[in-house]
């Protein structure tokens, strides 16, 4: 039986236990070595009362170091697959490497002028966008001009107006004071310690704006908005970042603050270190452990990273990757498809079938865009991938996506909306289809996507993996 404790939440299975209470403490380290970084995080903890010394459950994608395996491998029908295991030091020192990314797309090898010819295709779409009327939407928005002006930039093109639009859109926040128009406004919440936005303040089933103001998603939301931030800094000069960099940082702190000392917002919000992944319900009653798109889950991480690598806030950048390295490993690890498993296509299912491999039937259930972890099945909808960035390369591998790609390849041959056939394309994509694949991103590349979607982005994660 799991026995979970706050903020750090570790499984601990104990013979005969007596304890009052078990303290935890979570720290980080990253090294580098011009490749990839290494990333230690460490779980430091005791326990009160008297028992037998403690048994832990250990999940897949924890790569712990220094344990020593009491049993199991056992599936449990919460948990899936755990092993117990005991440590000598009373700690868990957990190890993850992630390859170093900047802010520059390297170039991709091949079908450079299709990839310019839908690029230019999505800022002609993305710039001819009204203001969106809603806080998330209007982050979404300036993340995909913020991918787009980097992509565009390694790509030798003229990224001036994008940049331009950055530089005015995310002065708003700090210069009226939240107010960026009469419908997209963010709040600070004394009850729960956070930034919301202010169309869902007086609704209170949380289903406004995403339920951003039942934080709800806040990891993907906020994401967009700091990733923004972080790309603008790059692009424009220092007196900008200085004026604006507070303002970022705040953001930043919501998400992701690791430090006692900041009674503004608590610790880690999302994130759930004994699951890996992070925790997207917010305060809305739930019954169950949710978590949200894969793309967007990772990207206000990733975003974070970016912030602190230009900022020079190392602190922000260890706990970035920190975060980062574990929530990839946790995706990877357990959204597995069993051959039984269904896919959510355009609102409907598609039924597929995977052989030649053993059933990992456990981690994920994907339903439209939820998941609810842990469970015995699986499903998904296409557009979890979104929004696609530099660091999906680090948990969309090949390995994770033939679990799905037969079924997304049977639902993307009929009249599905834009955005599920964009991601359709890029999950389907292989060595020996990538003139087809290419050729449907140029066809369709005019095409308006939902905020927060590029062609041109799926388009070169493509190129980058398989041509």
């Amino acid at each position: 039986i799991a026995h979970y404790h706050d903020d750090s939440e570790l499984a601990v299975l104990v013979a005969s236990w007596t304890a009052a209470t078990i303290e935890s403490e979570v720290s980080a380290a990253v090294t580098s070595n011009h490749t990839e970084w290494n990333v230690n995080v460490d779980y430091r903890f005791a326990f009160s009362g008297t028992g037998s010394p403690m048994v832990m459950a250990k999940l897949p994608h924890q790569h712990l170091t220094n344990y020593t395996s009491v049993a199991g491998p056992y599936n449990h029908p919460l948990l899936g697959p755990y092993e117990l295991i005991t440590t000598s030091d009373n700690m868990w020192h957990i190890a993850e490497t992630l390859p170093i990314t900047s802010f520059t797309y390297p170039p991709v090898s091949n079908y450079n002028n299709q990839l310019i010819t839908v690029w230019q295709g999505d800022v002609e779409s993305v710039l001819g966008y009204s203001t969106p009327t809603t806080p998330v939407d209007w982050m979404r928005w300036l993340g995909s001009i913020a991918n787009l002006a980097l992509l565009g930039d390694s790509l030798g093109q003229n990224i001036v107006d994008l940049v331009n639009v950055l530089r005015s859109e995310l002065s708003k926040i700090p210069l009226y004071n939240g107010l960026v128009t009469n419908d997209i406004a963010f709040l600070y919440d004394q009850r729960w310690s956070g930034i919301v936005t202010g169309l869902g303040i007086t609704n209170c089933s949380g289903t406004v704006d995403e339920g951003n103001a039942f934080y709800r998603t806040h990891l993907g939301h906020h994401g967009y908005l700091i990733y923004a931030y972080a790309v603008a800094f790059y692009f424009l000069d220092d007196d900008y970042r200085n004026d604006y960099q507070e303002t970022a940082l705040y953001f930043a702190r919501s998400l992701l603050n690791s430090s006692t000392d900041d009674t503004s917002f608590p610790l880690w919000r999302h994130k759930h270190w004994y699951l890996g992944y992070s925790l997207m319900t917010g305060i809305e009653p739930s019954t169950t452990k949710i978590a949200d798109t894969t793309g967007e889950m990772t990207l206000g991480y990733y975003g974070c990273y970016l912030l602190g690598s230009i900022l020079q806030q190392q602190d922000l950048v260890t706990w970035s990757l920190a975060t980062l390295a574990t929530e990839t490993s946790s995706i990877k690890t357990n959204f597995q498809f069993a051959s039984s498993n269904s896919i959510t296509v355009n609102d409907h299912f598609v039924q597929g079938t995977i052989t030649s491999r053993d059933d990992r039937s456990y981690g994920y259930i994907y339903e439209q865009g939820n998941a609810d972890f842990p469970q015995k099945n699986a499903s998904m909808s296409i557009p979890m991938l979104k929004p696609v960035t530099l660091t999906s390369e680090n948990s969309l591998d090949e390995q994770w996506l033939s679990t799905f790609r037969p079924f997304v390849a049977a639902g993307i041959t009929g009249n599905i909306d834009p955005e599920s056939l964009c991601y359709g394309l890029g999950v389907t994509a292989t060595s020996s289809n990538v003139a087809e694949i290419v050729s449907q991103f140029v066809s369709n590349c005019t095409t308006e996507l939902p905020y927060g979607s590029t062609w041109s982005s799926v388009l070169y994660w493509v190129l980058s993996t398989y041509s």
